[in-house]
């Protein structure tokens, strides 16, 4: 489940219907010799609801593929016309129609939640990598994609540009520090135009440490890269290169799409 406010908004991922069946079953099968164990309760930031969550008071269809999903605590009420709203249960307790709802249409400022099937797929697990280029000292599986970690904990750098993780907000201070993982890894061994001048086509223009050109040609545009490493790369294209290969070489980075078969096998994507 999850929610979002009005000031940027909270998310969290709550009790499944899944969690409740498993609860029962320990109740059931107690006393018991095996450890059982039970999904989490985790907070996570999203700073606008996803395409499917209707919000309070907002129209809602569930056979739809957006607004399909209201908040907890509020139901999909049929209204007329064949139109539907998110009302809260207090209010409404069916979703029949016939009684249209014509009272106020706005709540109070707090944060709202949805019930989930799954984490989104930009969510870190709890205290596990959260960002880098190596999976140093994961136990789970990580998607480079998986950079959001729970409220109550940051993506700390471990080891630079290689390994972040999350960490408890309250343990920070004692575990790492809550810088960029990426740092100034190497000096650049040739002598780069200054950054006002004009970067090639498929050139880089900017990224962490980038003393180089920042502007592109005519027509282009300057893409930032956004994971792994968000804001660590930049590269002028026409169109967004969506992705590149990312592979260390003589004490510096190549980015290049068209690495050798054996090179991509150990080169590291980043998206854009």
């Amino acid at each position: 489940m999850g929610g979002v406010d009005s000031a940027g908004g909270t998310f969290w991922l709550r009790d499944t219907p899944a969690n409740q069946v498993l609860k029962k079953l320990k109740r059931q099968a107690e006393p018991s010799t095996c450890d059982c164990y039970e999904p989490q309760t985790e907070l996570y930031a999203l700073k606008t609801p996803e395409p499917y969550m209707a919000i309070a008071f907002g129209e809602c269809t569930i056979s739809a593929s957006t607004s399909n999903l209201c908040p907890t605590d509020f139901l999909c009420a049929c209204q007329y016309n064949g139109t539907s709203i998110c009302l809260p249960t207090a209010i409404r307790t069916t979703t029949d129609c016939g009684n249209p709802y014509l009272g106020p249409t706005t709540y109070p400022p707090t944060n709202f939640t949805w019930s989930l099937s799954s984490p989104l797929p930009d969510f870190a697990y709890p205290t596990e990598q959260c960002g880098g280029t190596l999976a140093a000292a994961a136990t789970l599986s990580w998607s480079t994609i998986q950079t959001r970690c729970p409220a109550s904990q940051s993506c700390v750098c471990q080891t630079a540009s290689r390994f972040s993780r999350c960490i408890d907000t309250t343990d920070i201070p004692a575990t790492g520090a809550p810088t960029d993982c990426l740092t100034c890894k190497y000096e650049f061994n040739y002598n780069l135009p200054p950054p006002s001048a004009t970067a090639r086509l498929g050139g880089q223009c900017g990224g962490k440490c980038w003393t180089g050109p920042t502007n592109c040609p005519t027509s282009a545009t300057c893409f930032t890269e956004t994971s792994p490493i968000p804001g660590g790369y930049a590269e002028c294209a026409l169109t967004n290169p969506s992705q590149r290969l990312k592979v260390r070489q003589e004490g510096h980075e190549v980015f290049d799409v068209n690495l050798p078969a054996r090179v991509q096998a150990i080169a590291t994507p980043i998206y854009f």
